[in-house]
């Protein structure tokens, strides 16, 4: 079972990422029809955290051009299940570290209110 600082992350990954569609040397792509269906089934179902694996912070180059060196692109991913059973597979990149209080500010309400 993941512990409270890893669905913090993946609160953060299904706010800002998707569930990919496919990923290659090209670059990943999301699938917005399947991203939006899964958030479906997370309001109906819930999220089955025994089965639910941690988000994988990672790196990987991408096509940047033919004359150009790989991009460098860092990513959050990681495989959720729906309380269904059905896998999703998401993924968020991002250009800048993602800063652990700008992640709690954003997800996490104010603890001093009722």
């Amino acid at each position: 079972m993941l512990d409270n600082v890893e669905k913090l992350m993946w609160k953060y990954l299904l706010l800002n990422g998707g569930v990919i569609d496919q990923q290659s040397f090209y670059g990943t792509s999301i699938d917005f029809e399947k991203t939006q269906v899964c958030r479906d089934l997370i309001e109906v179902n819930g999220i089955d955290w025994e089965k639910t694996k941690g988000v994988r912070d990672d790196f990987d180059l991408e096509f940047n051009g033919t004359f150009d060196e790989p991009a460098k692109v860092t990513f959050l991913e990681g495989t959720l299940v729906t309380g269904e059973g059905k896998e999703w597979k998401w993924y968020h990149s991002y250009d800048e570290p993602i800063e652990i209080l700008e992640l709690i500010r954003d997800i996490i309400p104010d603890v001093f209110e009722k």
